[in-house]
């Protein structure tokens, strides 16, 4: 083709035309897409899938606590050792003593190896056998409480007696072993003000803080007036001292110190000190006069309604905690014997609570 033949070809595309777009599907209607020029058949990119990163969990420091139990451990182990030195020398003391004879100068007669034989061999007394009497025929009214306190206690201490001395009587038929006898009660402004030859300067210190006491040597009770109460509380006073009688009556306060005494002099090889003994005594002899205060109200169908269990308490070095004493008045209200409320019976760790 020559020029000529190029003039006359004018619709001949030229370099770099481009075609009109066609419709899709207009070229080849039996091909979808197949002149879509906008829209790209290329696949979309491949993106691999990962699984979420777990929380990073903090190591902790590192901890001493496997030295510290071993050294534990070991204090432990080196007590145990130490416990179980101490408690065989005291058991092949205590073998030793009862293979022994009595010394000749015992009064008792026989060797007191360890402190639960004082008390095993004070629960051998008749007393402990003997029931818990009903004071309905001889007990005051309640209106006298209201009216005349003095007399009030008067009529009940006169009421304790006569119903305590024939059950005794019967216990102990042989006079010479035990002739009971009663007491007195003395209702005081106060203790400075008592003319009790029991009160020292020590205790006036203290007084405040006491509504009765028992002194045994003029076996008398005390009532300070000014801190008399409720019937429940002047009931459970009152019996509580009348209580402390009946072990003075019984000579228990005296002969369990002698025991004590015979026990530190011929075999004072001993758990506790002789005063740590001593002191536990006072308690066993207070919680005794609490049982039996709470029994005497309990066997007493009249005065149940009086039965109040303790939230507080005295000295408890003395006395006991507060613990002990509740253990005091549960058994006390179960108690049908004076042996039900026999803590010289109770175990250390009940009167050490």
């Amino acid at each position: 083709m020559n020029n000529d033949d190029k003039s006359q070809a004018p619709d001949m595309p030229q370099a770099g035309y481009t075609p009109p777009p066609v419709a899709p599907g207009a070229q080849y209607p039996g091909v979808p897409n197949a002149n879509n020029y906008n829209q790209s058949q290329t696949p979309p990119p491949y993106i691999p899938t990962v699984p979420p990163t777990p929380p990073v969990v903090p190591r902790p420091p590192a901890s001493k606590s496997p030295m510290i139990a071993i050294i534990f451990a070991s204090v432990v182990g080196f007590a145990l050792i130490i416990g179980g030195i101490v408690l065989n020398h005291f058991d092949k003391e205590s073998k030793k003593c009862e293979n022994a004879a009595p010394s000749e100068h015992s009064i008792f007669k026989r060797n007191f190896c360890k402190e639960s034989d004082v008390y095993d061999e004070i629960s051998k007394e008749a007393v402990f056998n003997i029931n818990i009497p009903d004071f309905t025929s001889c007990a005051p009214s309640e209106s006298l409480h209201q009216s005349d306190k003095k007399s009030w206690y008067d009529a009940w201490v006169e009421c304790l007696n006569k119903t305590w001395k024939p059950l005794f009587d019967n216990a102990y038929p042989n006079k010479d072993s035990l002739d009971f006898q009663g007491t007195v009660v003395k209702v005081v402004d106060s203790l400075e003000n008592s003319g009790s030859t029991c009160i020292s300067d020590g205790n006036k210190t203290s007084g405040v803080e006491i509504s009765g006491f028992y002194c045994r040597k003029e076996e008398t009770i005390y009532i300070v007036a000014g801190y008399t109460g409720d019937i429940e509380s002047d009931l459970t006073v009152l019996f509580h001292e009348y209580a402390h009688h009946i072990a003075m009556r019984m000579g228990f306060p005296i002969n369990i110190n002698l025991m004590i005494f015979e026990m530190y002099k011929y075999w004072p090889n001993q758990p506790d000190s002789q005063d740590a003994v001593k002191e536990r005594e006072t308690r066993r002899s207070e919680l005794f006069a609490d049982t039996m205060s709470y029994a005497m109200l309990a066997n007493t169908p009249s005065l149940k309604q009086y039965l109040v269990k303790p939230t507080k308490g005295l000295e408890p070095s003395t006395h006991g905690s507060i613990r002990a004493l509740q253990l005091a008045y549960e058994r006390g209200a179960k108690a049908r014997t004076v042996g039900d409320c026999n803590a010289w019976g109770w175990s250390i760790d009940e009167v050490d609570q």
